[in-house]
């Protein structure tokens, strides 16, 4: 059961990288939006440049530029970069389970290839991959298990879906474990923070050889 372990190890690290950027993103939002209301004269037309070179040097070139009023959108919960991040996320792990797991499990349960290991949910994340990465965004397939968005819908995943979805999966790799290994791993996407109990409770799983 090591690459099914190693798959929700992966998983974790996937979802706090998640949150790290998505809290950078709102850390940004929050720095430009002070920016604007600082009282300094800075208003949302201004314009911000982005560049390694020294702004005060008279022949320094940039690489980009946007008005504040775009950088605050943008950044903003619904704006259109945390709405890519979102969707990286998305690619990220189907991206794991296709290049380098799938095969894995399937080796692990005699299976002679990747594909005799089915599942909807990892299935259904597929389609979604193919909308971001083929179909500017768009589904043009029916959800099976996973159905935060219809055929026709825009991938636009929130915070909750992502949140969702990534419960979705960690339920599935505990679904494949029964089927496959005969064996429930007793995988888990949250844990209690503060529990008088912690040092009587299972200890994490851990993937060995």
């Amino acid at each position: 059961m090591k690459a099914l372990i190693e798959l929700h190890n992966e998983l974790v690290s996937i979802y706090g990288y998640n949150v790290e950027v998505q809290t950078a993103i709102a850390f940004w939002n929050r720095k430009t939006t002070r920016l604007v209301n600082s009282g300094n004269g800075t208003t949302l037309s201004h314009t911000m440049f982005f560049g390694p070179g020294d702004p005060n040097l008279p022949d320094t070139k940039y690489q980009y530029r946007s008005t504040l009023r775009d950088l605050i959108t943008a950044s903003g919960k619904s704006g259109i970069n945390s709405i890519r991040h979102r969707r990286y996320i998305l690619v990220l792990v189907i991206a794991a389970w296709e290049d380098h797991y799938r095969e894995r499990i399937a080796c692990e349960c005699n299976k002679k290839c990747k594909n005799e290991i089915e599942s909807a949910v990892f299935g259904d994340l597929n389609k979604y991959r193919n909308a971001i990465v083929h179909k500017r965004g768009r589904l043009d397939a029916t959800p099976k298990a996973l159905r935060y968005f219809a055929k026709g819908d825009e991938i636009s995943p929130t915070s909750d879906h992502i949140d969702s979805i990534f419960r979705d999966l960690i339920d599935e790799l505990n679904r494949l474990g029964r089927e496959y290994y005969n064996t429930d791993p007793e995988l888990v996407f949250a844990r209690r923070l503060n529990n008088a109990a912690q040092t009587s409770q299972k200890p994490e799983h851990t993937a060995t050889g």
